[in-house]
């Protein structure tokens, strides 16, 4: 009996089997391997799948964030607060402790959102939950501190090169945000080197 893998499969096996390899390298080899065929061409494509995935994988990153904003811990952690709201609501349930626990799930929230998507959701349920009074304001401030930072730090090249050319070099300190532009290009690239 000959045995038989889906696609899936495959793909989910390579996806193990990738970790600490050299992609690039892994790519040609498997080029090389599938290379003519219907039932080669459905290999090689699991096997690029399963590239991609473990590329994305070593960015800290997913094919559901990519396409959502969202990935699953960061889905998960959202509704988990947006579900104590609705239970404490329920409950009718005021005090401090409540704030104390929106606080944590909030954090929690902040914690496992890694894409600026998810961290304006969270942003949202902040200021959303700060006009109700619980969180308290100081747990409101902190946590809209910590994911506004958050984002700050996922995308520290768009916040420098377009707010502050002063970052870039001092002598560029008078440049304007085309000159910031120009020089994000020349880093990418994409456009000759002019000073």
């Amino acid at each position: 009996m000959q045995g038989k893998i889906t696609g899936v499969q495959m793909r989910d096996a390579l996806s193990g089997a990738l970790k600490g390899i050299d992609l690039g390298k892994f790519e040609t080899k498997a080029r090389a391997a599938f290379d003519s065929g219907q039932i080669r061409a459905r290999r090689f494509a699991a096997a690029v799948d399963a590239l991609g995935e473990e590329s994305l994988r070593r960015a800290d990153l997913s094919a559901q964030e990519l396409k959502t904003g969202f990935g699953a811990a960061a889905a998960s952690a959202i509704n988990d607060v947006d579900s104590l709201v609705k239970t404490l609501d329920r409950l009718g349930a005021k005090g401090p402790e409540t704030g104390v626990a929106l606080a944590k799930s909030l954090n929690n929230a902040t914690g496992a959102a890694n894409i600026e998507r998810a961290l304006q959701a969270v942003i949202a349920r902040y200021e959303e939950l700060g006009k109700t009074g619980r969180p308290s304001g100081e747990q409101v401030a902190a946590g809209l501190e910590k994911a506004r930072a958050k984002i700050d730090d996922l995308v520290p090249g768009v916040t420098f090169a377009v707010g502050s050319p002063a970052h870039l070099r001092p002598e560029d300190a008078d440049r304007t945000a085309g000159d910031c532009y120009e020089v994000c290009e020349r880093w990418s690239g994409t456009a000759p080197i002019r000073w």
